[in-house]
């Protein structure tokens, strides 16, 4: 299994696991993201097969759309953060912090090409059909939909259930909880559901990668 990151637009991570057969992409970033995810799966000479939206944020289902129609790729995501890619509007929780308040203000505002989910998720499930060694995670806190990724090979595709740094080049981040939950008690949970699963490194959304031991000790903290 090879994994590649990318930063798309410099502000969100999305990350391209190439299995057998195919790819399969973890989010989008924002609009106009999709350039640079082909240009990737060029590289690697890699076809996409399938798309899995961790949330209904305009940052990781942005280029959902265009790259379903420049691909074929089946869209993914968990069926309480379906709306978001059908009207291309952010599903907005209860903000953390100043910045946090202000996001609406302008993410409200902003939309991305909305996208007919191919599959909705209410369940963990497995990815071998698509090629890939590993499951689906429901990872709620962020969103009531949030999902991650669990390879078999000890990977952890987390998105916004930790935040690194928004902008930058991806580099080690302390952790720190993303700007808008559903619940504080869920994104504990969740965290310890993910440390449960035995991880070896864990990828978020924005920044990182982190270490098991790091997000452990931060999740005792919550």
């Amino acid at each position: 299994m090879k994994v590649s990151e990318i930063a798309v637009r410099n502000f969100a991570n999305t990350y391209l696991l190439e299995g057998n057969g195919g790819a399969v992409l973890v989010d989008t970033g924002l609009p106009g993201g999709e350039k640079a995810i082909l240009e990737k799966c060029g590289e690697q000479n890699s076809k996409l097969e399938f798309i899995i939206i961790t949330h209904g944020h305009l940052d990781h289902m942005g280029s959902a759309a265009a790259l379903k129609r420049q691909t074929g790729a089946k869209v993914a995501v968990h069926a309480e953060d379906a709306e978001a890619l059908r009207t291309g509007i952010s599903k907005m929780d209860k903000p953390i912090g100043v910045m946090a308040r202000l996001m609406p203000l302008f993410m409200g505002k902003s939309r991305t090409s909305p996208v007919e989910p191919d599959i909705l998720i209410s369940e963990e499930m497995r990815l071998e059909e698509y090629g890939v060694n590993g499951r689906i995670l429901l990872t709620p806190g962020h969103t009531s939909g949030s999902i991650s990724v669990m390879l078999d090979s000890g990977e952890a595709f987390v998105s916004d259930l930790i935040m690194g740094g928004f902008f930058g080049k991806i580099r080690p981040r302390h952790p720190n909880l993303p700007p808008f939950e559903i619940d504080r008690s869920y994104i504990k949970s969740s965290v310890k559901h993910v440390l449960e699963q035995n991880p070896t490194v864990i990828y978020p959304g924005h920044g990182g990668p982190f270490t098991p031991e790091d997000v452990d000790k931060w999740c005792e903290r919550l």
